[in-house]
């Protein structure tokens, strides 16, 4: 399970990474950058995250929290508009 920290690069040899359930509410964004085994580097590739929580009522209207949910933001950068 990976913790992030900022400004602090996360690097792994697979290509995925578990999130630490631990991630704060709120607006958090995230760069890729890919290097090949000859230590070539992509450009970044940006995604910006909303965590938050969904609060739902049980049968005795008593609200419980749950897990964070994580819905991916996309930038108005890469926002298309429909023609």
């Amino acid at each position: 399970m990976t913790t992030f920290v900022v400004g602090k690069p996360v690097s792994t040899a697979t290509p995925e990474v578990v999130v630490d359930a631990g991630l704060p509410i709120g607006t958090h964004r995230f760069r890729l950058v890919v290097v090949d085994g000859s230590g070539n580097a992509s450009r970044p590739a940006e995604v910006v995250v909303q965590v938050g929580r969904v609060i739902a009522a049980p049968t005795d209207a008593t609200p419980t929290l749950r897990r964070p949910v994580l819905r991916p933001v996309r930038p108005a950068a890469v926002r298309r508009k429909k023609t």
